[in-house]
């Protein structure tokens, strides 16, 4: 055990210690270390350089229906007890709910025992001047690549390491350890007239060896910028939409969104009353999976101490599982599954964003949403889009002010063909997708 994790098991256990010598039985801890490293350049010098370390000590007590949540980030031994004076009179003060306890102990058993690969040793060698080369690099790059065009280019460079030590008074004790790395470029490029359309990428992951190379980050940058440039309103249509994998996300998450326990016991979701009902095109199956080797979201036991395991949310359009924790759980009457996603995963096709175009013939490829929103309630959603007009299954030109309206029952229904190709930059690994005959409002 390294002397890190010593220090915050021992001073996280004095504060469960503490609670429960002013009579609360009932506690979840939860301590952390954690430090960012960040650099970023623009015009050819550092921009930003910062570090940042944080620590904090999270307390949620639970007295015979009282519940409290408090949060310190002061470690010393003298402020402690103070601290706890005041969680405990808060706890005390609340109103009693019958459904705040802690999680049933059975929930923490079964643990999986495998290295999920979350954490990169080599962290502690990259050294100042590498973090300066790389975001350096992106943003000499990207500037190359788009010439005379470029009005303004920016490269950065990231790197995370955290410690969590958890530990429930009922019985769970875990330790979670990550690093995360991410490099970004962003360009801003000359268009026709006043146009600056602008464009950004990003790489991320757990391990060092896994981000793409600076170069291709600068080249995807520009590449996403330069898809913007000569945009054209077009008119009014309903047609086919590939919802890049980006973009793609976006629609998964409105979908999420509604399927979570605290949503239905609020009566702010459309998939209340949908489990074991068909909620999408039967092409539909996503799957939580916390244990994927190097995964964003991956994890050995959620917020609550829950052991991981996946979890199959939609198959084949069926709803199976909702987001469920203890408390709402309790409310509805729902057996706790988790409370929040992990790494969420899309059964993939067998095609590329370059096939699906070519099927597809005429449609409107949509990269990125702008503004918009959806409501969970029932489903509605209004968006902006920017994207690009597909003529006979290759790019035409690239379109602006454009909107796409609608109910997310309807469009996952119009689902007619997935991609292959999911950004491995996320927790989400969402692919391409294809709906058909999608309302687009423009000119």
């Amino acid at each position: 055990m390294s002397t890190e994790l010593k220090q915050l098991k021992s001073f996280t256990q004095q504060a469960v210690e503490g609670v429960q010598r002013r009579g609360i039985t009932g506690v979840r801890a939860v301590s952390s270390n954690s430090r960012r490293v960040s650099v970023g350049y623009r015009k050819q010098r550092p921009e930003k350089v910062e570090e940042a370390s944080s620590q904090s000590l999270s307390l949620q007590l639970y007295d015979n229906g009282r519940y409290a949540s408090c949060q310190t980030s002061d470690f010393r031994p003298e402020a402690l007890p103070a601290f706890l004076d005041t969680a405990v009179a808060m706890c005390r003060a609340m109103t009693p709910d019958e459904d705040r306890v802690l999680p049933s102990p059975d929930l923490y058993q079964n643990r999986p025992k495998v290295d999920l690969q979350a954490n990169d040793a080599s962290l502690a060698q990259l050294a100042p001047q590498d973090r300066h080369q790389i975001a350096a690099t992106i943003e000499a790059k990207a500037r190359e690549l788009a010439g005379k065009q470029a009005i303004e280019a920016n490269g950065d460079c990231e790197d995370s390491h955290s410690l969590v030590y958890q530990v429930h008074s009922n019985g769970f004790e875990g330790t979670r350890e990550g690093t995360q790395f991410w490099t970004y470029g962003s360009i801003t490029l000359q268009d026709e007239g006043e146009k600056r359309p602008a464009g950004w990428f990003g790489s991320g992951a757990r391990m060092r060896a896994d981000l793409a190379a600076p170069e291709e980050v600068a080249a995807k940058t520009v590449e996403v910028a330069q898809a913007r440039l000569a945009a054209q309103r077009i008119s009014t249509r309903k047609t086919v939409m590939i919802a890049e994998n980006r973009a793609a996300r976006r629609l998964v998450g409105f979908l999420i969104c509604a399927a979570n326990a605290r949503s239905i016991h609020r009566k702010e979701s459309f998939l209340e009353g949908q489990l074991d009902k068909s909620v999408a095109s039967e092409m539909v199956t996503l799957t939580d999976n916390p244990l994927l080797p190097r995964g964003l979201g991956s994890r050995l036991f959620d917020g609550e101490g829950i052991s991981a395991k996946t979890m199959p949310v939609v198959e084949q359009g069926v709803l199976k599982n909702c987001y469920v924790g203890t408390y709402y759980g309790r409310k509805l009457g729902m057996t706790p599954t988790t409370g929040g996603t992990s790494n969420l995963l899309m059964e993939l096709g067998d095609k590329s964003l370059d096939e699906l175009m070519a099927d597809a013939g005429n449609a409107l490829l949509v990269r990125g949403f702008l503004g918009g929103n959806s409501n969970p309630t029932t489903g509605d959603f209004s968006l902006g889009v920017y994207g690009t007009l597909i003529e006979n299954g290759q790019p035409k030109h690239a379109v602006a002010e454009m909107n796409i309206a609608g109910r997310l029952q309807d469009l996952w229904q119009q689902l007619v063909a997935i991609g292959n190709d999911p950004d491995p930059s996320s927790s989400m690994l969402i692919p391409s997708l294809v709906f058909d005959d999608v309302q687009f409002a423009g000119a």
